[in-house]
């Protein structure tokens, strides 16, 4: 029974179209992920919520740390002031005179130091309270005597009803000397915060803290601030937004309870709260120093270590697990529907995206089926270049293929039918992979066909070819001897032409290249006198210049001359009528002296043209010059090229005479060729008929060529 259902099954699955079997199997594996990738999802998101979750409350917690840190940093700068003003009154020497009534102290008279120090106690004590409305009260506690010699107890104490009334009070020493927190302030001169009180005045409670006063290792008394509880409250009102179920206490570090949401806990110990067990865990936590989380009974709690005065407590910041993992649950169940609904919907469209993609597969079955059946007229069309797209591609390659080969086997057969060898199949590209060996033998039948019948065509074709060409060749080549015998003789006569005018031009180059060789001697002595010139201008120049310095030697002594005949024009008028006749000599003299001057710069002019003429001539010669050193220099080249004709038509006269004689040999052998043609002629003829009648018998045949 259990096999036959099996059996049932499988060809129900084996029955099932593709789109709706992939559905199925696809859907069942996209379940499976949902399922895992849920799974995986929610671990990690409820791990990212629960850090989320931490991370919050460790923040809450470390504000919590930051609000005590400034209480007792406020607390701290209140007081020190305080301190520090006692600690100068105490390094100040303590005087026998006492004339100012104490302020704290009725009919007690103190000295100027320490009525200076008692009125700034008192405005310092009022700031103090008046600093915050969680102040209760501060005062002063000194040790008997240790304020002033003759006082046993000074404890001035300021509450916020002597800030309104404008009085200071005290309290007694008594009362207070053996606190916990006035103890070990002055044992272990550090800042102590001590256990909560009820207060007397208004009942609420109280935690004092101590700030020692020790000068040179005495211990004087410690400065005392009272501090409300409800102060704390503002721990959880910056916090209850976040979380309804937050709670805050503080714990000293021996386990005390100092503040806590339920005041039934307040001053008592962890052992009288929970078991030893969580007792000794505590103990073991709270020594390392460290924040650390810890969650039972619902309640999530995170301890942060935070520093006050010269101890360490702990702030508890709880919340309920309920409470801080509501959020979380309500994400986990929002994801879990939008996942679900996800699912659905990607199961739908993965189904109807199938059935689309897969619907051209069922054409191509009909159409493989069709082709199974020998239908080759499918055609099929599909829009995508997916896999069926490649499938119905190859599937329309292979029925045109098909059709190809069929239709191309069907006219090659057709044509040999009808005797017709000439056609070439060059579809090669259509027979490919097992199609090969059938286009392969298609193409050899056709081949051995057409070759037989070639050769015997191609036979009777040469024969008649080849007599038909020996006949005309032979008649054709007893023409052309006569006409070459012809020709040769013209040819003869022509070369001896041209043998005679090469020789005349032979000649005429011979007396070119001495007319050339000549001209070039002439050129270049030309060329020298030109240089000759040349040096004698510049000798002419060189004389010029010499004359002109003379010249301008005689116009000096003309000058001197005429200074000379001025001064005896001079020394004549001075002697009067006995100088008479050598004033004429030297007016004479004079007139020669600027004519002699005259003629010089004439002279000097003239010669100054002269070398202008000289060197502009000079110039004109040096061209000259240059022009005739190139023309001779090409006239050496013209003379070189007219050698190399001369020895180049020398050579073509010993050529034409080799021809010459060539073509008399030429003559003779075309005049015996001649004979022999004429023999072939009559040969060829009889061979081309025989080979007429094989041609007629092959034209019945229509073949490749």
């Amino acid at each position: 029974m259990r096999k036959t259902n099996e059996r049932s099954i499988s060809n129900w699955i084996r029955n099932m179209r593709l789109n709706k079997r992939l559905s199925i199997m696809l859907g069942i594996f996209t379940v499976i992920a949902f399922i895992i990738l849920n799974i995986v999802v929610n671990v990690l998101f409820s791990s990212v919520i629960g850090k989320t979750s931490d991370r919050s409350m460790q923040d809450i917690s470390a504000k919590n740390v930051a609000t005590l840190d400034a209480i007792t940093e406020r607390n701290r700068v209140l007081a020190e002031p305080l301190v520090r003003s006692i600690l100068n009154m105490a390094a100040q020497p303590e005087t026998d005179e006492k004339i100012y009534p104490s302020q704290v102290l009725d009919g007690v008279m103190m000295s100027e130091p320490r009525i200076d120090t008692e009125i700034m106690i008192q405005s310092t004590l009022n700031a103090i309270v008046q600093s915050n409305d969680y102040i209760e009260g501060a005062g002063v506690v000194f040790n008997p005597n240790k304020y002033q010699s003759d006082i046993p107890e000074y404890t001035p104490f300021v509450t916020r009803e002597d800030v309104k009334k404008g009085t200071i009070g005290t309290i007694s020493y008594d009362l207070v000397k053996n606190m916990d927190y006035f103890t070990r302030s002055g044992a272990e001169n550090a800042v102590i915060y001590g256990l909560p009180f009820k207060s007397d005045l208004n009942g609420e409670l109280i935690i004092p803290a101590a700030f020692p006063v020790v000068y040179n290792g005495d211990f004087l008394g410690v400065v005392v601030v009272d501090i409300n509880t409800r102060i704390f409250d503002t721990l959880l009102d910056g916090n209850k937004d976040a979380y309804s179920s937050l709670t805050v206490e503080i714990d000293t570090g021996d386990q005390n309870v100092v503040y806590s949401n339920n005041a039934a806990a307040v001053g008592k110990n962890f052992k009288d709260l929970i078991s030893p067990a969580s007792v000794e865990f505590y103990k073991t936590q709270m020594a390392t120093g460290k924040m650390f989380m810890r969650e039972n009974d619902g309640v999530r709690r995170f301890f942060t270590p935070v520093k006050m005065g010269s101890e360490t407590w702990w702030v508890q910041t709880a919340v309920s697990v309920e409470e801080l993992t509501h959020d979380q649950r309500n994400v986990l169940m929002i994801m879990s529907l939008i996942q679900i609904g996800a699912l659905v919907a990607l199961l739908a469209m993965l189904s109807f995206m199938l059935k689309k993609s897969l619907k051209p597969l069922e054409h191509l079955a009909e159409i493989a089926h069709d082709l199974s059946h020998g239908k080759l007229e499918a055609e099929i069309k599909y829009a995508y270049n997916d896999e069926i797209g490649e499938l119905a591609d190859s599937m329309q390659n292979m029925v045109s293929r098909f059709r190809d080969i069929i239709g191309d086997l069907d006219h090659q057969l057709a044509e040999m039918a009808d005797g017709n060898l000439t056609f070439i199949n060059a579809n090669e590209q259509l027979y490919v992979g097992d199609f090969k060996s059938l286009h392969q033998s298609m193409n050899e039948i056709n081949e051995k066909l057409n070759n037989t019948l070639i050769d015997i065509r191609n036979a009777s074709k040469s024969v008649d070819t080849g007599s038909g060409q020996v006949a005309a060749g032979a008649q054709e080549l007893a023409q052309g001897a006569t006409e070459q015998a012809a020709s040769v003789e013209e040819l003869t006569a022509e070369m001896d032409k041209i043998a005679v005018g090469i020789q005349a031009t032979t000649q005429k180059t011979a007396n070119a290249s001495t007319l050339s060789m000549d001209g070039n001697a002439a050129v270049r002595e030309s060329n020298q006198r030109m240089q000759e010139l040349t040096g004698a201008m510049a000798a002419i120049t060189e004389k010029s210049n010499e004359i002109y310095k003379i010249i301008k030697t005689i116009d000096d002594i003309a000058f001197q001359t005429n200074i000379l005949a001025l001064n005896a024009a001079i020394e004549a008028a001075r002697a009067g009528a006995a100088g008479k006749g050598f004033a004429v000599v030297a007016d004479e003299v004079g007139n020669l002296a600027g004519k002699s001057a005259l003629a010089a710069k004439s002279t000097a002019t003239l010669i100054q043209d002269a070398l202008d003429a000289i060197e502009n001539g000079g110039k004109i010669t040096a061209e000259t010059a240059n022009a005739l050193r190139v023309a001779a220099e090409n006239t050496e080249k013209v003379t070189a090229i007219v050698e190399e004709i001369s020895e180049a038509m020398n050579a073509q006269s010993t050529a034409v005479s080799n021809v010459s004689n060539g073509l008399d040999q030429i003559s003779s052998v075309v005049q015996t060729n001649s004979a022999t043609a004429e023999e072939s002629a009559a040969a060829s003829n009889e061979l081309s008929n025989q080979a007429d009648q094989m041609n007629a018998l092959i034209e019945k045949f229509r073949l490749r060529v």
